[in-house]
C-alpha cells in the first residue's frame, strides 16, 4: 500500500477504538500488518492490547533461585601444619590457602592429612562442597 487515504485513516481509528487486532485491520484495509502498525503509531491510535500479542499463551518463566550464600574465610581457625607450596606433597596433604584474598599471598596451605579422595582435610572438606540435595533446593 503506497498511499493512505482519509477514509482508510477514519476506518483505522474506528478498528483502533473496536479492540480490533492488526492482522484484522490491515486485511479490511488491504495493507500488511507492518503497515498498520505503523500508521497507527504515527497518527496516536491505540487498540487497547498488549504489544506483542499479550502473551497468552507462553508458560511463566521459572523463579531464578536465591543467591549463593557468601563464600567462607580461606583461613581455618587452627592451622594444623602450615605447609609452603613448594613443600606441599602431591597427595594426602589438604590444599586449603591460609591468606586472605585482600593481602598479598603468602603461599601457605593447611598440610592436615586428607578426607577420603579429596583434596581438602575434613575440616576444609564442607566449606567447599555442599551436598547434592541442597544444591537441588
Amino acid at each position: 500500500m503506497t498511499a493512505w487515504t482519509p477514509e482508510q485513516d477514519a476506518e483505522l481509528r474506528r478498528m483502533c477504538a473496536d479492540g480490533m487486532t492488526f492482522a484484522e485491520m490491515a486485511m479490511a484495509l488491504g495493507a500488511n500488518r507492518n503497515a498498520a502498525i505503523g500508521r497507527a503509531h504515527r497518527r496516536g491510535y491505540h487498540n487497547g492490547r498488549e504489544p506483542g500479542g499479550g502473551n497468552r499463551h507462553r508458560r511463566p518463566r521459572p523463579v531464578a533461585p536465591p543467591p549463593e550464600p557468601p563464600m567462607p574465610e580461606p583461613t581455618p581457625a587452627e592451622p594444623v601444619n602450615p605447609v609452603h607450596i613448594l613443600d606441599l606433597p602431591r597427595y594426602g596433604a589438604c590444599r586449603w590457602p591460609l591468606w586472605n584474598h585482600t593481602d598479598q599471598p603468602s603461599m601457605m596451605f593447611c598440610g592436615a592429612p586428607v578426607k577420603d579422595e579429596s583434596v581438602y582435610c575434613a575440616e576444609h572438606h564442607p566449606r567447599c562442597h555442599t551436598p547434592a540435595a541442597s544444591r537441588r533446593a
